[in-house]
Protein backbone atom coordinates (compact mmCIF):
# COMPACT_ATOMS: atom_id res chain seq x y z
CA UNK A 1 0.00 0.00 0.00
CA UNK A 2 2.63 2.49 0.57
CA UNK A 3 4.46 3.87 -2.55
CA UNK A 4 7.76 5.53 -2.02
CA UNK A 5 6.07 8.89 -2.27
CA UNK A 6 4.11 8.10 1.23
CA UNK A 7 5.82 8.24 4.38
CA UNK A 8 4.54 5.83 7.01
CA UNK A 9 3.37 9.43 8.74
CA UNK A 10 1.33 10.70 5.83
CA UNK A 11 -0.31 6.94 5.78
CA UNK A 12 -1.16 6.68 9.38
CA UNK A 13 -2.54 10.34 9.03
CA UNK A 14 -4.68 9.38 6.66
CA UNK A 15 -6.01 6.36 8.20
CA UNK A 16 -6.81 8.85 10.99
CA UNK A 17 -8.52 11.37 8.70
CA UNK A 18 -10.51 8.36 7.18
CA UNK A 19 -11.53 7.27 10.76
CA UNK A 20 -12.53 10.40 12.02
CA UNK A 21 -14.70 11.68 8.60
CA UNK A 22 -16.40 7.95 8.74
CA UNK A 23 -17.62 8.27 12.88
CA UNK A 24 -18.59 11.93 12.17
CA UNK A 25 -20.36 11.54 9.18
CA UNK A 26 -22.38 8.34 10.82
CA UNK A 27 -22.84 11.20 13.72
CA UNK A 28 -24.28 13.33 11.44
CA UNK A 29 -26.30 10.84 9.54
CA UNK A 30 -24.94 12.20 6.37
CA UNK A 31 -25.43 8.89 4.37
CA UNK A 32 -24.62 10.30 0.57
CA UNK A 33 -20.79 10.72 1.82
CA UNK A 34 -20.99 7.13 4.01
CA UNK A 35 -22.05 5.46 0.90
CA UNK A 36 -18.51 6.05 -0.50
CA UNK A 37 -16.74 4.71 2.93
CA UNK A 38 -18.04 1.63 3.01
CA UNK A 39 -16.49 -1.67 1.42
CA UNK A 40 -18.74 -3.44 -0.28
CA UNK A 41 -18.58 -6.61 1.54
CA UNK A 42 -18.77 -4.76 4.85
CA UNK A 43 -20.02 -6.20 8.06
CA UNK A 44 -20.30 -4.67 11.32
CA UNK A 45 -20.98 -6.29 14.79
CA UNK A 46 -22.38 -5.42 17.55
CA UNK A 47 -22.16 -6.26 21.53
CA UNK A 48 -24.76 -4.18 23.52
CA UNK A 49 -24.46 -4.06 27.52
CA UNK A 50 -27.30 -6.07 29.14
CA UNK A 51 -28.46 -7.87 26.04
CA UNK A 52 -27.32 -11.50 24.94
CA UNK A 53 -27.89 -11.17 21.17
CA UNK A 54 -24.97 -9.88 18.60
CA UNK A 55 -26.01 -7.37 16.13
CA UNK A 56 -25.01 -7.95 12.66
CA UNK A 57 -25.60 -5.83 9.97
CA UNK A 58 -23.71 -5.13 6.49
CA UNK A 59 -23.47 -1.86 4.46
CA UNK A 60 -27.06 -2.20 3.59
CA UNK A 61 -28.93 -3.09 6.29
CA UNK A 62 -26.36 -0.14 8.41
CA UNK A 63 -26.89 2.77 5.84
CA UNK A 64 -30.89 1.48 6.07
CA UNK A 65 -30.66 2.28 10.12
CA UNK A 66 -28.98 5.25 9.66
CA UNK A 67 -31.86 6.91 7.27
CA UNK A 68 -34.05 5.27 9.11
CA UNK A 69 -32.66 7.06 12.34
CA UNK A 70 -32.19 3.90 14.14
CA UNK A 71 -28.70 4.62 14.89
CA UNK A 72 -26.36 7.67 14.42
CA UNK A 73 -27.63 11.45 14.75
CA UNK A 74 -25.70 12.09 18.16
CA UNK A 75 -21.74 13.85 18.52
CA UNK A 76 -20.00 11.58 19.81
CA UNK A 77 -15.85 12.25 21.21
CA UNK A 78 -13.70 10.47 20.00
CA UNK A 79 -10.09 8.67 21.26
CA UNK A 80 -7.96 6.39 19.06
CA UNK A 81 -6.43 4.13 21.41
CA UNK A 82 -4.04 2.64 18.23
CA UNK A 83 -3.22 2.23 15.00
CA UNK A 84 -1.98 -0.82 13.23
CA UNK A 85 -1.23 -1.76 9.41
CA UNK A 86 -1.56 -5.35 8.26
CA UNK A 87 -0.12 -5.01 4.47
CA UNK A 88 -3.47 -3.13 2.69
CA UNK A 89 -5.32 -3.35 5.83
CA UNK A 90 -5.42 0.06 8.66
CA UNK A 91 -6.97 -1.34 12.17
CA UNK A 92 -8.22 1.23 14.42
CA UNK A 93 -9.23 0.52 17.97
CA UNK A 94 -10.96 3.60 19.46
CA UNK A 95 -13.30 5.00 22.76
CA UNK A 96 -16.11 6.82 21.15
CA UNK A 97 -18.61 8.54 23.90
CA UNK A 98 -21.90 10.32 23.43
CA UNK A 99 -23.78 12.07 26.20
CA UNK A 100 -26.15 8.19 25.94
CA UNK A 101 -23.15 5.78 25.11
CA UNK A 102 -20.18 4.51 25.53
CA UNK A 103 -18.47 2.51 23.17
CA UNK A 104 -15.03 0.53 22.48
CA UNK A 105 -14.15 -0.26 19.31
CA UNK A 106 -12.01 -2.13 16.40
CA UNK A 107 -12.77 -0.65 12.50
CA UNK A 108 -10.95 -2.13 9.87
CA UNK A 109 -10.08 -0.38 6.72
CA UNK A 110 -9.17 -1.77 3.17
CA UNK A 111 -6.71 0.64 1.14
CA UNK A 112 -8.06 0.49 -1.97
CA UNK A 113 -8.78 2.81 -5.23
CA UNK A 114 -6.50 5.40 -3.58
CA UNK A 115 -8.36 5.54 -0.44
CA UNK A 116 -9.55 4.03 2.93
CA UNK A 117 -12.90 1.89 2.57
CA UNK A 118 -14.36 0.53 6.00
CA UNK A 119 -14.33 -3.38 6.12
CA UNK A 120 -15.26 -4.40 9.14
CA UNK A 121 -16.35 -3.07 12.51
CA UNK A 122 -16.04 -4.72 16.03
CA UNK A 123 -18.06 -2.73 18.58
CA UNK A 124 -18.72 -2.78 22.23
CA UNK A 125 -21.92 -0.36 23.62
CA UNK A 126 -23.21 0.05 26.69
CA UNK A 127 -25.38 2.75 28.17
CA UNK A 128 -23.92 5.50 30.43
Amino acid sequence: MMTNHQSKENVTESLKHAFNSFINDIDSRNVISLEHKFHDQFLDHVSIGGYTELLVSNKDKYIQSLTEGKIGGIPRKIQINSLEFIDNFGIVKADLESNVMRFQTQYSFLWQDGDWKVIHALVVANKI
